[in-house]
Order: C-alpha cells, then sequence, then structure tokens
C-alpha cells in the first residue's frame, strides 16, 4: 500500500528544552542551541566572537597581570582585580594600579560565649576532620581559680564531641613580682605523621620553697611535722623551729606538698589555730601534655583528659622556672625534626634564661630532646615586675607582661646547617631591657644572634622596650625572613598628673606593632629595618603566606582597642571601638610596607593587651571592710576590722600591722586597733603615705592580677592554602566581679569567649558590587569603595576616643580662652573623597573637663588628645572636635586637626587646642565653621562599621550587604554628597533559618533575602537617617529554594532570577516563583558565577564556572522577548577559564583566570585567544553554530513512517559549510544520514515568474535520507566557518520533513527479542 507523503515544517521559535524527555520534547523544541542567539521570533544567528587583549600593566614594558579574580564596571571604567591588586584599564589598552585590593572574607565567629566568664584566646588544631581548642579561663565569681579547658568538634559538621574538659585548676598568683607570667598559656600542636594532637601547657608543681610568717599566732610550742590548712594544694606539714612567749618566729618545711601556689595563706594547727605563713614561692614548673586521638571522630569523642608531664630520653622532667614561667609551642617541619614541634620555655635551672628545645611526636608518644640536643641562652632576661602601687604608674613601670616570641619558619628546609626558627625575648643589659632575636639552625646546634632592637615610632620610645609577642614567616620557601613584633615602650606612660585632666578609666601604656627585615645566614642589624604597623595593637595571628598572584603576601590579624582601656564605669563604657585587622605585609624590592585588607564588625576584638590592661594593672579603688571608723595617717582613729585577714593598702598587701607603738598579734572579729601618726610600717618599705587603709582578705585572692593574653595563635591551613584558620576570643560584654565575700566595690572588667577566625582568600563568591551615585563599592575583607582615584574601606573600622584632656594656662589666652565651667567634647573622624562626598565616623564617647581661671584671670585652653585610626586606607582625614558650651546638651563644632598616616604616625594620638577667641560660647563665635553642631545631634544615627561582606544590592534608596557574619546590613538612605552610611542598628536577621545567607536582590518593592535553605522576603521602605520606621518582619516565599552559595543573581524586568541547588529560578514581579531554567538543567550542576541582564538585546547572560584545565567555557542566554534559551562554548586552554562578564556600555567583557580581557565582539565570528605563557602571541579557534531539533514522530510516539528528505530554510551570509546529521529512534548518538555543502557564494536560485532563474541569499538547501524508516527522525544542523571568517555564515529559520505516513495498524510492531 503506498504511504500517504505530507510535509511537516517548524520555524525555529522555540529555543533549549533539556527538561523533557528526549522521545515526549515538543516537536518545534530544540534539543541544543550552541552558540546561537534569538534575535528575530523564528531566527537564529551565530554569536559574536571573543577576541583577547594584552594585559600589559601600565608604566611597565613586559609587566603583566597574572591572574584574574573578578571583573567590575564603574562608570566607564572596567576595573580588575587580580587577588591583590585592583586594576582599571586605559584607552591604551594597558591596565593601571589603583591598589591593593583582596577579595576575600574575614569572620570571628563564637564557639563559645558565657557572660560569667573570661576566656583567653583559644589555640586550636585540626587533623582529619577532627578540631581541637584549648585555652584559659577563669569565673567571674570564681576569684583568683584559672583552668585549663578543652573542647573538640567535627570540622565537617561543627558538631561538639566534647564540651569544656577542664585538665588543669590552678590559683592566681597574689604575690612575688612575677606573679603575672604565671599562667598556664596552653598550645594545641598536631602531630603530621601521628594520629594526635597534642594539648601542651605550663603547669606548677606547687611545692612551697619559701616562705614569710604573717602572724605566729599564740600558744604554740617547737614540733614537728604540724599539719598545716588552707591554700590551693596538699599535704603541707612544718617544723615549728623556734617560739617566743607562745609565737612562732621560725618554721621550716617537713613535708613540703604539692599543688600550691605563690600567695596561699596557710594556717598552722595547734596552738590558738591563728599562726598564719605565706607561700612566696614554689618549686620549678612541668610542662603537661595531653593527646587527643584523631583517628576518628568516635576516637576524639571519647578523650577523657588524662595527662602526662614531658619527659627527655632519659625519664628527665622538663622543668620551668616558677617565678616567671614563660612558654610558647610551635609545630616543627624541618629537616632534622619533620613533623615534630619545638618549644621555648624559661628554664630552671638558674644556669640559663631559655631553652629552646625539639620535641618527637611519633606512635603516640611525645618526648623531649635531650639537653645537649637543645639551644640554650645564658644572657640574662628582663621581666616586668609587678607593681603594687598605683603612683608608681606613670613614671617608673607598669603592669605589662613581657612575652617570648617562637616561629618555627616550616618552609621546606633541606639541611641540618639552615637557620629556620626565630626566637625573641626581653634581655637584661645592665639593668635595662634590651629586644633581641635569634635564628635558629635546623638542628639546635647553632644560632645567628641579631643586633638589639632599640627604637621605636618616637624618640620617647627609643629607651625601654620590652617585647610582648612576635612572628615571623617567608615569601619563598628558603627566602629571608620576616618578623613581626608587638613591643611596649617604657618611655612614655599613661598615667600624667593634674587635678584639670581626663581621663577614662586609665590610659593603656603605648604599645605598637612593628616588622623587620632578617636575613638568613647573618646578622643584618634589623633595628634599621624597622617599618611601624600601628599603635595601641597587638598582634594575634602566626603570619601566613598566601600566592594570590606572583606577589606573595604574608598575611597576619592584629587586635586593637582604640581607647584607654575596654571597661565600663557609671560614667560611660569604654574601649567600644575596637576591631580585628587583617594585614598584607609585601616587599616590593625592598620597598616594605603593611596594607589593611579586612577587618570584622566593630566591637569584634579578640583579647589583647588593652583589653586585660585595666584588670592586671587596676586603678587603685578604696576597697574597704566594714569598719568603725576610718585610718588617716595624719592623726590617731580606732578601728575594728570585722574579718580575718592582713592590712592591704592600694593594692599593696602588708603584714601584720607592726607599729612604732602598738604590735598586732591577730587581727580577729573583736580586735580593735588604735594607731598613731605614720606609725604602720610596712613589711617591704617605708612609711604609709597614702590616704587610707583599706582591709581585704588575701585568701580571696585579687583576680584582676592574672593576665590571660599569651602568644600568638597558631594557624590552620586548608583547602589548598586559600582558606585559614585559628583559635581566638571575642569580646561578649563588660563584666564586674568582686574578688571575695568581704571584697567591697565590684572590680570592673569584660568578657570574652572563644571563638574561630577564619580568612578564606577563595571565596564563593569574589565580588558583588554597585554604584553608589557615583562611587564604586565591592564586597571583600571589608566593604571597599573606590572614587576613580583611590581604594578605601567605606566607614572606619574603629571611631575615635579621647585619651585625655587638659588645661593649660597661657600667655596665649590674653585674647580669649575657656572660661571657667565644666565641658564636654567628641570628636568625628572625617574624609573627603574625590567625588566630593564625605565620610563621618561614629562619634566618640563624650569627655568631659571642669576648668578653672588663673590667678591673673586669664582663661585657659584644653588639650584634646585623640587617638588616631591605626587602620584605614584613608589619606588626609581630619579629626572634627565638637564641644559643649558650659551646662549645654548639644555638641558644637570646635574646629578639627590633621590625622597623620598610620603608617607615619610616630604617636598615637594627635593633639587638638580648644583656644575659643573672645568669649567660651561656641554658638557665638564669629566664625561660621564653629557652630555647626554634630551630625546626631538631632537624632541621626550614628555610622557604623559591618566589616567583610559577601553580597550587595540597592533597594529603594539603600544599599544592602551581606556581612560575613550573615547577617544582612543597611544603610541610610543614599543622598548626594555623603558616602554610604551604615548604622549599627541597621541590621536585618532571619528567625528560624540557622543556614548560610547566601544573597540580597531588589524586586521592586521586595528585598529578597537568600539563604542556603531558603528564599525570604523584607516589604517596606524601611527606617529614615533617624531609624524612624521599619520593614515588615522578614517572610518566607521559597521554601527548601535557598540560593546556592556563591551564586550569581540579578534583577531584570521579569523579576529576579537566580540559582537553586535545582538551577535557575525566577522570582517574579508579584513574588511568585517559576522555575526558569527547566529547559536548560543538565547545563548548569556547577555554579552560575556570573548573571548579567541586557535590555537592548532582551537578554539575561549566565556564565558557568568550569576551572577544570584545558576544557570549554559555557554560557547560557536566556531571550526573555522571546522566552528562549540557548547556550555558548569557548574552548580553553590551561587556566584560561573564565571567572566574570561585564558590559562597558559597547561591548560585553568577559574576564579570564589568568587576567585576559575578551570583547565579544558581534562583526568577528572566530575565537582569538592568548595565553599566559606567550601573551603576546594571539590564535583563533573556529566555532560552528550547532542545532539539535527535537526528535519529531510525525504520526505519534512510537508509530513507524518514512521520513524521505529534510530540508533547512535560512538565508545566506557569507561562505562557509552546511553540515546535516540526521538521527532516528530516539538515539542521538550515531547519525544514520549524513551530509554537507561547501558554500563559497549565494546558493544557486529558483525558478521565479518575473526574473527566471536567479542567484539570491535565499537559504533552501534539503538532504535524502538514507534511512528512512523509523519511528522518529532528529536533525542536526551545523554551520563551519573557514578559518579567520569575519562574517557570520547565514541565519537560520526553520526545518521541513517530506514524511510517508503508515497505517495505524502497524504502530506496535517490534522485534521477538522486545517482546514480554
Amino acid at each position: 500500500m503506498p504511504l500517504e507523503k505530507k510535509e511537516i515544517s517548524f520555524p525555529f521559535l522555540k529555543g533549549m528544552d533539556e527538561k523533557t524527555s528526549d522521545a515526549t520534547r515538543a516537536p518545534d523544541s530544540l534539543s541544543d542551541c550552541l552558540n546561537g542567539v534569538f534575535d528575530k521570533a523564528g531566527r537564529i544567528k551565530k554569536r559574536g566572537g571573543y577576541v583577547a587583549a594584552d594585559k600589559i600593566i601600565a608604566n611597565t614594558t613586559t609587566s603583566r597581570i597574572a591572574k584574574g579574580a573578578a571583573v567590575s564596571q564603574y562608570k566607564d571604567e572596567t576595573l580588575i582585580l587580580d587577588g591583590t591588586k585592583m586594576y582599571t584599564k586605559l584607552s591604551n589598552a594597558e591596565y593601571l594600579s589603583k591598589g591593593t585590593y583582596v577579595p576575600c572574607t574575614f569572620k570571628n565567629e563564637f564557639k563559645r560565649r558565657d557572660p560569667s566568664k573570661k576566656q583567653s584566646n583559644a589555640q586550636m588544631a585540626e587533623h582529619r576532620g577532627v578540631r581541637v581548642y584549648t585555652w584559659m579561663e577563669y569565673g567571674h565569681d570564681q576569684a583568683g581559680e584559672v583552668r585549663v579547658v578543652a573542647a573538640i568538634e567535627d570540622v565537617a559538621t561543627g558538631t561538639s564531641l566534647r564540651d569544656d574538659i577542664v585538665l588543669d585548676t590552678s590559683r592566681f598568683r597574689t604575690a612575688g613580682n612575677g606573679r603575672l607570667y604565671a599562667t598556664p598559656k596552653p598550645y594545641a600542636i598536631k602531630g603530621t605523621d601521628d594520629d594526635n594532637i597534642w594539648i601542651m601547657f605550663v603547669a606548677n608543681a606547687g611545692v612551697p620553697a619559701t616562705d614569710a610568717i604573717i602572724e605566729g599566732g599564740s600558744g604554740y610550742s617547737t614540733a614537728t611535722g604540724v599539719a598545716t590548712f588552707g591554700g590551693t594544694g596538699t599535704g603541707c606539714t612544718i617544723d615549728i623551729d623556734t617560739v617566743a612567749a607562745g609565737r612562732i618566729t621560725a618554721l621550716s618545711y617537713n613535708n613540703a606538698g604539692t599543688g600550691y601556689t605563690v600567695g596561699d595563706i596557710l594556717r598552722v594547727a595547734g596552738g590558738g589555730n591563728n599562726a598564719r605563713f605565706r607561700v612566696d614561692s614554689v618549686g620549678s614548673s612541668r610542662i603537661k601534655i595531653s593527646k587527643v586521638d584523631c583517628t576518628s571522630v568516635e576516637t576524639a569523642a571519647a578523650y577523657a583528659g588524662a595527662l602526662t608531664t614531658l619527659e627527655d630520653p632519659s625519664g628527665n622532667e622538663i622543668e620551668v622556672s616558677s617565678v616567671t614561667p614563660q612558654f610558647a609551642a610551635d609545630s616543627l617541619h624541618n629537616e632534622t625534626y619533620e613533623d615534630n614541634a619545638v618549644i621555648a620555655y624559661s628554664d630552671a635551672s638558674g644556669s640559663y634564661s631559655y631553652t629552646i628545645r625539639a620535641i618527637t611526636i611519633a606512635s603516640g608518644v611525645m618526648q623531649a630532646v635531650a639537653d645537649a640536643n637543645s639551644y640554650r641562652i645564658s644572657t640574662t632576661g628582663f621581666w616586668n615586675p609587678f607593681v603594687d602601687s598605683s603612683s608608681a604608674r606613670g613614671s617608673t613601670g607598669t603592669n605589662v607582661v613581657g612575652g617570648i616570641m617562637l616561629k618555627a619558619l616550616n618552609d621546606g628546609s633541606s639541611s641540618a646547617s639552615d637557620y629556620n626558627i626565630i626566637f625573641g625575648a626581653t634581655f637584661n643589659n645592665s639593668g635595662a631591657p634590651e629586644v633581641k632575636l635569634y635564628n635558629i639552625r635546623d638542628d639546635f646546634g647553632a644560632a645567628i644572634t641579631y643586633g638589639a632592637l632599640t627604637t621605636g615610632p618616637n624618640p620617647l620610645c627609643n629607651a625601654g622596650l620590652h617585647l610582648l609577642s612576635g612572628t615571623a614567616g617567608t615569601f619563598t620557601n628558603g627566602g629571608h625572613p620576616y618578623v613581626a613584633l608587638e613591643l611596649y615602650a617604657e618611655g612614655q606612660q599613661g598615667h600624667p598628673s593634674g587635678a584639670t585632666t581626663y581621663e577614662n578609666n586609665g590610659v593603656v601604656p603605648p604599645h605598637f606593632v612593628a616588622t623587620y627585615y632578617l636575613t638568613r645566614a647573618a646578622d643584618n642589624s634589623p633595628n634599621s629595618t624597622r617599618v611601624h604597623v600601628a599603635h595601641n595593637a597587638s598582634i594575634l595571628s602566626d603570619m601566613f603566606r598566601h600566592a594570590a598572584t606572583a606577589e606573595t603576601g604574608l598575611y597576619y590579624v592584629l587586635a586593637h582597642v582604640n581607647d584607654n582601656s575596654l571597661t565600663s564605669t557609671d560614667v560611660s563604657d569604654y574601649g567600644l571601638s575596637n576591631n580585628l585587622a587583617l594585614m598584607r605585609h609585601i616587599d616590593n624590592s625592598g620597598t616594605r610596607t603593611n596594607e589593611f585588607v579586612g577587618a570584622v564588625k566593630t566591637g569584634q576584638v579578640a583579647n589583647c593587651l588593652t583589653s586585660e590592661y585595666s584588670q592586671c594593672d587596676p586603678l587603685a579603688t578604696a576597697i574597704s571592710h566594714e569598719t568603725t571608723g576610718t585610718i588617716n595617717p595624719t592623726s590617731s582613729a580606732l578601728v575594728t576590722v570585722l574579718d580575718m585577714g592582713p592590712i592591704q593598702v592600694g593594692w599593696a598587701v602588708y603584714g601584720d600591722g607592726v607599729a612604732a607603738s602598738t604590735t598586732v598579734s591577730a587581727i580577729n572579729s573583736a580586735t580593735t586597733l588604735t594607731m598613731s601618726n605614720n606609725a604602720v610600717v610596712p613589711t617591704n618599705g617605708g612609711p604609709l603615705a597614702g590616704a587610707s587603709l583599706t582591709f581585704v582578705d588575701e585568701s580571696n585572692a585579687l583576680y584582676s592580677t592574672s593576665p590571660m593574653v599569651y602568644g600568638v595563635q597558631r594557624v590552620t591551613s586548608t583547602d589548598s592554602g586559600e582558606r585559614f584558620l585559628f583559635g581566638a576570643a571575642r569580646f561578649a560584654g563588660y563584666s564586674t566581679s568582686k574578688t571575695g565575700e568581704y571584697s567591697g566595690p565590684e572590680t570592673s572588667g569584660n568578657s570574652f569567649g572563644v571563638s574561630l577566625v577564619e580568612v578564606n582568600f577563595d571565596p564563593a563568591r569574589p565580588l558583588a558590587s554597585l554604584d553608589s551615585d557615583g562611587t564604586w563599592v565591592g564586597t571583600g575583607g571589608y566593604l571597599h569603595g573606590y572614587d576613580g582615584s583611590n581604594i578605601f574601606e567605606v566607614g572606619f573600622a574603629t571611631y575615635p576616643s579621647i585619651a585625655r584632656l587638659h588645661q593649660l594656662h597661657d600667655d596665649l589666652n590674653n585674647n580669649g580662652g575657656l572660661s571657667a565651667g565644666t565641658y564636654k567634647y567628641k570628636v568625628v573622624y572625617e574624609w573627603t573623597d574625590a567625588n566630593g562626598n564625605i565620610h563621618r565616623s561614629a562619634p566618640s564617647g563624650f569627655a568631659e573637663i571642669t576648668t578653672t581661671e588663673a590667678s591673673s584671670g586669664r582663661r585657659g585652653t584644653v588639650v584634646v588628645s585623640i587617638y588616631i585610626p591605626n587602620f584605614t586606607r584613608k589619606i588626609g582625614i581630619r579629626a572634627i572636635v565638637y564641644r559643649n558650651n558650659d551646662g549645654g546638651s548639644i555638641f558644637y563644632k570646635a574646629g578639627s586637626v590633621p590625622v597623620p598616616e598610620p603608617s607615619s604616625a610616630s604617636r598615637r594620638t594627635v593633639n587638638f587646642i580648644d583656644w575659643p577667641r573672645g568669649t567660651s560660647a561656641i554658638t557665638t563665635q564669629d566664625d561660621i565653621i564653629y557652630r555647626d553642631p554634630i551630625y546626631t545631634a538631632d537624632g541621626e544615627l550614628a555610622n557604623g562599621f559591618f566589616g567583610s561582606c559577601t553580597d550587595l544590592t540597592r533597594h529603594r534608596n539603600k544599599a544592602f550587604a551581606v556581612g560575613a557574619d550573615d547577617n544582612v546590613y543597611f544603610s541610610k538612605p543614599i543622598v548626594d554628597g555623603a558616602e554610604l552610611q551604615f548604622p549599627d542598628e541597621f541590621v536585618l536577621r532571619i528567625p528560624g533559618d540557622s543556614s548560610v545567607t547566601t544573597g540580597v536582590e531588589s524586586n521592586l518593592d521586595h528585598l529578597l533575602i537568600f539563604t542556603e535553605d531558603n528564599a525570604h522576603f523584607v516589604s517596606g521602605p524601611g527606617p529614615d537617617a533617624f531609624g524612624a520606621g521599619m520593614f515588615a518582619p522578614p517572610r518566607i516565599f521559597g521554601t527548601n529554594q535557598g540560593a546556592r552559595a556563591g551564586s550569581a543573581h540579578v534583577q531584570t524586568p521579569l523579576g529576579v532570577f537566580y540559582q537553586t541547588l535545582r538551577g535557575i529560578y525566577l522570582v517574579q514581579r508579584d513574588m511568585s516563583i517559576k522555575y526558569i531554567g527547566a529547559q536548560v538543567e543538565d547545563q548548569v550542576d556547577n555554579l552560575v558565577i556570573s548573571m548579567l541582564c541586557h535590555d537592548p538585546t532582551n537578554e539575561v547572560r549566565f556564565m558557568i564556572k568550569d576551572t577544570t584545565a584545558s576544557s570549554s567555557d559555557v554560557a547560557l542566554t536566556y531571550n526573555y522577548y522571546f522566552g528562549q534559551w540557548s547556550r555558548s562554548e569557548m574552548v580553553y586552554t590551561s587556566s584560561e577559564y573564565q571567572v566574570g562578564e561585564i558590559y562597558d556600555g559597547t561591548y560585553f567583557q568577559k574576564l579570564s583566570g589568568t587576567g585576559f580581557l575578551l570583547k565579544q565582539d558581534n562583526t568577528v565570528f572566530t575565537d582569538t585567544y592568548r595565553v599566559h605563557a606567550s601573551p603576546t602571541s594571539t590564535a583563533t579557534r573556529n566555532y560552528n553554530l550547532e542545532l539539535r531539533t527535537a526528535f519529531i514522530a510525525p504520526s505519534g510516539l512510537l508509530s513507524f513512517d518514512r521520513v524521505y528528505r529534510g530540508m533547512v530554510l535560512g538565508e545566506y551570509i557569507s561562505a562557509h559549510t552546511i553540515r546535516l546529521n540526521f538521527y532516528t529512534d530516539y538515539m542521538d548518538t550515531v547519525a544514520v544520514s549524513t551530509g554537507s555543502k561547501e558554500l563559497s557564494t549565494a546558493p544557486a536560485g529558483e525558478y521565479e515568474p518575473v526574473a527566471g532563474y536567479v542567484n539570491h541569499p535565499l537559504y533552501l538547501f534539503r538532504a535524502h535520507m538514507t534511512q528512512q524508516k523509523c519511528r522518529a527522525i532528529q536533525a542536526e544542523i551545523k554551520l563551519i566557518s573557514g578559518a579567520g571568517v569575519a562574517t557570520a555564515p547565514a541565519y537560520l529559520d526553520g526545518i521541513a520533513f517530506e514524511v510517508g505516513v503508515r497505517p495505524k495498524k502497524s504502530a506496535l510492531k517490534t522485534i521477538a527479542d522486545r517482546t514480554i
């Protein structure tokens, strides 16, 4: 029976459809559309080619950008990030560096937070999927007790495996000059070839060595083996050697016992049970070790906290000085001791000050090497003594704890004679402190001793330098070391006198961070290589190396409090202007700089010198017991002491109260004392000079005399050296503590919780940016701004603090000055960018001073000392000083003073002299610049700083940013002349969704907030600059339809496109969600790193991430006018893969991983590429326009038909080859019919009634089928251009088939093997 022939035709009106199966795909859709775009309905044309340009850096002839990290557009500038710098493309196609820009994330995340405790910076180590933290802590209500604690978690899930295991408990030392050094200082060390993480710390053996009798008691006689009670240890018995009238006058130890600490008060049994003596020293300390088995999370979870003592191969315990116990530990990976550890400690032998010793780790055993294989330093160490009296501060000493530095460079040592362990400490040079560095040989057999460090940032810091902490690193394996040191300068103290001086709860002593350069073979006098980094800063982390480009950087983190202290008083809170700073140290041909590249939210500082100084060295406070009178050294008085304890003056503890006319044998609840003028003679000094006596119970030791800061935090590298982690702590608020039951007033302090700091140089999304009315802003280590000239941080990482107010009377004031009165001051940092936008910090807290007039009638001036901003990219900041009128509540501008750049700031403060002319009333000054009120005067919220961020958008005239802490921060309304301003109060959080916040985008009146799990929206205008108004609470609109971390998103006329784990979704204008990317879901298994809307062509362009070496870049295009998808591919070699795309107003430009910009030119139809290895050479790659139709079943899904031929319709443009391949029966891998035709000119014309046979561009080609019988037919069309062809080959409009239809009764026939 002859078949019925018919023609079926399909215009190319639909694009790709991968969602539907091959057998059921609509016949007029496409299985694939490669390198084609829709420009008219039913017409597909070949995409334009990409042309790579060279990447020469301006002002050089051969230097080129080495890496492409991200690309953005600012006005007419194309901006490229290479991982460490930002470049702008010049008109001559060269690239000008605009400065440092590191696309990273930086955060400080709580792991523990208990306001009742203060926790030290934690040390952390990771091994085999297990993370171990160890730290010191004390409770604010547990006076004098410090604990060593460990915790264990599963790295993959963050699940806690063991919570807060207490490894050791000891008492704070309350006596002796070295009391501040007596802390355990725990470290965590990974055994690389061992299954364990090892915890190491100093433990006091607690064997009393010397004592001092406090009370001789009564009723005693000589005896041996007399029991004692009290103190922190057990087992102490004594011999009573001599007595006088029943009072003990000499004693000795019979059995010293264990576990005691210096300062313990022990009571002697027998007699009247009232004799007491104090333990003044104990035997040497030991190093305790404990191992966490990291074979699996199960073995780690079974950790019980067992402790052993570190020994050498002969079984000798390693002894640490108990007087001033210093200790540091680090992993060691060198030629002599591969995959082991190294420690440094203050030696107990008396012959050496410090010993640096290798530690071997193997088969679950940790052991110290023998003394003979250690490096020992005999030069006497210098210990900053504890100063009991507050009167000493400001002149001869402060309670700053000196430290040591130890850093194994671990940079590929290949010889036992290499020098690769850096040690530093403060030594005694004829009674003066002297900081020296050592570079110890690989085998510990020798060391380079470098010249002493003697200079600070100003002449007053050139004497009395003390080392507090330090770290070191190298740019390349075997390269010269670079050292960062935290130093304290004795030459400037912080407590000047003066009745009219304002100081907010004392001033932390001057300390600063500087970097030094060392040579590896000999002393190079590093003192001359000093580069100042910052004042009032402490080194938090080790240096760590990251090679983002050819310009490798050494990174480290500093902790900074921009204030006198971190305490709270009845007047105000101090120290909230604090932060962490991520620093990058580079050496550019001998020019060494330290660049500020990242920060966290203001207020998230870790423990540092400033945070603990007020607790280790509090201002003298009258803390007295209940009395029936007072003691005044100028007259006699009667006092009744209501509890048992020694007499204390200020912070100085005295013994019996031996007086010239009175001897006190006991101070009991019923004892009354009468003391005459200057009668009390302290046992360790002259007569009393203070104004009052205070009484404390010494058994409840002053908690505030034990520091919690030691060393620096060891850094763990993960993710192929892109992510760096270390344990730390985070400020958790203020606290108050009592020293015991009878402590009197509370002591102001602070709380810190254990945290984990993360620096990620390969964030899921390296850059998001927006244009804020002429200023470009971009994400990263902080929110970056760019004004066409400078890169800067948006906002100020810390705001001002007033260090001091001081009144002067001098001849300058004949024509003005401040009348007697009470005045308050505030300060604001202010800076103007190249676009004229004014940037303002939050105001400082107020400082108050009461002024007087001199006897001559001259009024005074007030000197306002202001802390400078130590971490900023802004050049030309001014400190704007505001003052009220006497008794007024509004602060008006009094003037301003320029602020020096941090790197060149010789002092940590800058002074403004307030010298009003004519009258003190600031509102009546003649000059209009005075009288301006502070910007917060009428209720406008202060500007804050949120630190590192990952995403940005603009919505309802506000900027919104996703912080690295997963909060969404938003700005005040954007106004002309002002920078983006983010008040601390403007933050959005998503309740009930604990997953990572992955993006924000605007959708008309709704702000979309995406997490990894869900999609939320917020409605409403939000608050204004004064905080009036609000957003509606967040609502979920896409359950389990969150955005992939790192994926791009874009607002379009249709709504917002974004990527989920499933594919590309569209949030439509009515907030409904459409799976718009269903038709291309097979293409988006990888991350969509760029989405770009181009309204002139009605297209949304999607760039897919693929970093496979020598593969093909894939991009998708959605034409939202036609509703069709297409895709393109571009073959690349090596690491030339795409990383981002922008539209510069004329061309689309995509950036490659090696820093080439490739312009898409719609007049060129081959790809021109370059490779980094030979950037001046170009090569071309041809690419084809390829279409595949759906499988077309003319008579139904399973019917047999005959397909005789197919025909393609289009329009000829230029020479090319057309190839037609046909596939049948839903099998698309082997073509059953193929054919091609080379076209060098327009095809031959068909007969036309008027003109006859003519040639014209009508593109109509047919192909006969060699296998006609089939159930379905699929056509593949390839337009193949020749090399170097610069024009499009043809347009394609549709396809048709001539088919013969079989009778329906034969549709379900098949072969026997397919019959069930």
